[in-house]
């Protein structure tokens, strides 16, 4: 009678082996998400750049047929939508109380996800006395200094 086939090596990976690749890559994970969390925000606060620029055009437009700028975004005004065009941010159109309809702020809101943009959840175009001022902060105040106003506004 023939001896026996020897047996065969274990094909394939152990359970331990199988282990330490889930925690590289629960390690990888953890590091890459945050950072790639922070990116997509750097990404969608264009959205608000973008509506915050609309607004202003279309403001120019009105202020050239009419002797003051508008009050209102929707219907009866400048006929814009009071979210950015990704509807990552609310915008809110105001005049100014001591100069009415020779100054205004146009603000963007962090909506959602957006919300977790620290620093720059606020962004707002101030316009006055022929000035216009990029403001930016972490809640209404809109208290960034110069260093955290241009990481917002992207330059």
């Amino acid at each position: 009678m023939p001896a026996p086939p020897p047996p065969r090596p274990a094909r394939g990976h152990t359970l331990v082996e199988l282990c330490i690749g889930l925690v590289v890559l629960a390690v990888l994970a953890t590091v890459a998400l945050p950072s790639y969390q922070e990116q997509l925000r750097r990404i969608r606060r264009s959205d608000a750049l973008r509506a915050l620029a609309t607004v202003q055009q279309w403001q120019e437009r009105w202020r050239a047929g009419h002797e003051h700028y508008c009050a209102t975004l929707g219907t009866g005004g400048l006929g814009l939508p009071e979210h950015s065009p990704d509807g990552h941010y609310r915008i809110t159109l105001a005049l100014d109380a001591a100069t009415p309809g020779s100054a205004y702020t146009v603000r963007a809101s962090a909506l959602d996800g957006q919300q977790g943009d620290s620093g720059c959840q606020e962004l707002a175009l101030e316009l006055g006395e022929g000035t216009l001022v990029q403001r930016s902060g972490p809640d209404a105040t809109l208290g960034n200094g110069a260093a955290a106003n241009q990481r917002c506004w992207g330059r």
